[in-house]
């Protein structure tokens, strides 16, 4: 593999049992985990090196909730993998239930993957019509005060035919952010699958000037019925 990560998640894979165990080694991945897949739909796998120190916390039909340590690190992180479920009435269970999982402001928490929901039109395009945003989702990220950790590579992360979208996407707390601010998200290009996988380095190989801060800005902020009158400073 190119990048080398130290975990790596896969969804839906439509294969279970020894299928999945083969399938895992050949990444040369020592440990996994996975929510199994019923029939060919849903599933969540979860692979790492021996290196990394990985303790399954919740497993749920939507996301694993994962305590990880590492050796460059300092703090455990808790991770949750995603899998958001296309049935809207279903993926409205998955906000209520990852917000249980915020425990405090004091730990160090991320959730990545794929959230089939968006959080802004300009996320979504069907030639030149504009998606809409999904509201339950907005409320989870709003309530939960997390933060969109943004994107290098292409915009949208899934396509059908004429129709893109940015359905996967990794949000973290503040503490996240405080800890991680050189964090970087990164598109990569799809590999037999119509979702772009995401790479997610806690510390790429770049060097950025002394007192320099991320900007972070979340889109759907400009949907807000008042955002003219705020940034006027009414």
């Amino acid at each position: 593999m190119e990048h080398k990560p130290d975990i790596i998640s896969l969804l839906e894979p439509r294969v279970s049992g020894t299928k999945a165990d083969s399938v895992i080694a050949k990444l040369g991945l020592q440990c996994s985990h996975r929510v199994e897949a019923i029939s060919y739909s849903w599933g969540i796998w979860i692979g790492w090196k021996e290196s990394v120190r990985f303790e399954v916390v919740l497993n749920h039909p939507q996301f694993i909730l994962s305590r990880v340590w590492h050796s460059s690190l300092s703090h455990p992180i808790f991770i949750a993998f995603v899998y958001g479920s296309p049935n809207k009435q279903m993926r409205q269970f998955l906000w209520s239930e990852m917000r249980k999982t915020i425990l405090s402001s004091q730990y160090l928490w991320i959730a990545i993957r794929d959230f089939n929901a968006i959080l802004s039109s300009s996320e979504k395009s069907r030639g030149l019509s504009k998606g809409k945003r999904c509201h339950f989702f907005g409320d989870f990220v709003d309530s939960a005060n997390l933060f969109d950790l943004g994107f290098q590579g292409p915009p949208f992360t899934w396509h059908k035919g004429a129709l893109f979208e940015r359905l996967d996407r990794a949000l973290a707390n503040e503490f996240w952010i405080h800890n991680f601010s050189n964090c970087m998200v990164t598109h990569l290009s799809k590999i037999k699958s119509d979702h772009r996988p995401l790479l997610v380095s806690l510390n790429p190989s770049i060097i950025l000037p002394r007192g320099r801060m991320f900007f972070r800005f979340l889109a759907g902020w400009v949907e807000h019925p008042d955002f003219d009158g705020f940034l006027k400073g009414k």
